[in-house]
Order: C-alpha cells, then sequence, then structure tokens
C-alpha cells in the first residue's frame, strides 16, 4: 500500500479527500445524528488496491488488441476554467493559464489551501470545475487519476460495464465459459452510453436522499444557532 501510494504522489493525481455524510439512526428509525464518515489508511488502502486491478485489467485487454468499456475522464471545459479562474483569483489563488492542463495545476491549489477558511469551498468549486468521468469503448485515459488506460475491472458498486470486462477477460485469456458474446461487442456504445447515464441517475438521487435526511433532522431545530458556510 505505501509503494502504491508514493506511485500515485508521483503520478500527481486529484486528491479532494471531501469529507462523505453518515446518517446515524437510533433503534426507532429516527435520525439521531448525520456525521461526516471517517476515512482511514484501511479505506485508502482498498481503493489503491481497486486501482491496480482496473489498471491491469484495461492494460490486458488492450495489449490483447480485446474489446473493453473503458472508464474515462477528460479535460475540464474551457468555460469552467475561466470561472474557476476568476474565483480563484479572488481569493488570491493563481491558476495556470494554459489551455492544457494538469492534475498538478489543481492539486497544488487544494495542497496551498488546506488548513485554512477556504478549503472546503476552493476543493467543492475545483470539484465541479472537473468533467464527468463515464464509460466508453474509447480510451481518452483518466484525467483525475492521471492514468492512459483505466477500466472498471472492480469497483465498490458493481456495474454491468464491470461485467463486460470481466467477460472479455475470459474470452481472450481463454478462461473458459461465459466468455463477451459478439452480439455484446456490437453494442458496447449503447451500454457505456446508458451505464454512464444511469451512474448519474443514482449519484443524483443519493444526494437527493441525503437532502431530504438533512431536512428531516432540522426540522424541529427552529430557532438553534449553528456555525456555517455559505
Amino acid at each position: 500500500f505505501e509503494s502504491l501510494k508514493k506511485e500515485r504522489l508521483k503520478r500527481n493525481t486529484l486528491d479532494f479527500d471531501l469529507p462523505e455524510q453518515k446518517v446515524i439512526f437510533n433503534d426507532k428509525n429516527h435520525i439521531e445524528s448525520i456525521k461526516n464518515r471517517p476515512r482511514f489508511d484501511s479505506h485508502r488502502l482498498i481503493e489503491e488496491f481497486m486501482i491496480a486491478a482496473n489498471v491491469a485489467a484495461a492494460q490486458a485487454l488492450t495489449e490483447l488488441n480485446a474489446p473493453c468499456i473503458y472508464r474515462v475522464h477528460d479535460q475540464p471545459p474551457l468555460s469552467k476554467l475561466e470561472t474557476l479562474r476568476s474565483y480563484l483569483k479572488a481569493l488570491g489563488y493563481k491558476l495556470s493559464k494554459s489551455r492544457r492542463m494538469t492534475p498538478q495545476n489543481f492539486q497544488q491549489i487544494l495542497d496551498k489551501s488546506k488548513g485554512t477558511d477556504h478549503e472546503h469551498a476552493i476543493a467543492t468549486v475545483i470539484l465541479r470545475t472537473q468533467s464527468q468521468a463515464e464509460y466508453s469503448q474509447e480510451n481518452i485515459g483518466h484525467f483525475g487519476l492521471n492514468l492512459q488506460r483505466y477500466s472498471h475491472f472492480t469497483s465498490p458498486i458493481r456495474r454491468y460495464s464491470d461485467l463486460l470486462v470481466h467477460r472479455s477477460l475470459i474470452k481472450h485469456l481463454n478462461l473458459g465459459q461465459d466468455g463477451l458474446a459478439t452480439d455484446e461487442v456490437d453494442r458496447f456504445p449503447q451500454i457505456s452510453d446508458q451505464v454512464s447515464k444511469n451512474e448519474r441517475r443514482a449519484t443524483l438521487a443519493e444526494r437527493e436522499a441525503l437532502d431530504r435526511y438533512m431536512a428531516i433532522y432540522m426540522c424541529d431545530k427552529k430557532g438553534a444557532m449553528f456555525d456555517a458556510k455559505v
């Protein structure tokens, strides 16, 4: 894990490390609290191992000239970059004016803002500037992880794209039955598009559910005072 972590630092990947919220229920199924989900080295260890497996699968299929659904992440759109530059300039940070950005350009600002009052806001705005990762049979690399080849051979949420990568490996490495069918390869563009749409829909549903839990949790706290950031 330490070796993989060093390699990740050398690659200058994007690391937002934004906290995830966890809703805590009591024995009566009422919301007891909403806390930041802890993130330990054990979580990072599994993440690094998954990334290594995903890279290995993508490289193997590329070398075999076999069908693969890649997990791709494009450069940030220029229109969003201009908005981000203006925002950062107002806070005293300077973002490179290059049209061809690297993850390091953003990571340097994330590192500089750590421990400041604007740390969370800057990380959130930089995250929103990024393109959305998606699934595609056309490999353009993964900008955020700074990788040339990346698939989802394994991921926290099992997706149909992962299974197609498994089936392609089974077929082209002669690992037995249940290999990739020809009609599945023909439908790769449509499948990639559908899986990407389903992912975005699931993410939106998760956010809306959390918003509802937060509203329920706060509904009996009228008049209470809280520290907050807008």
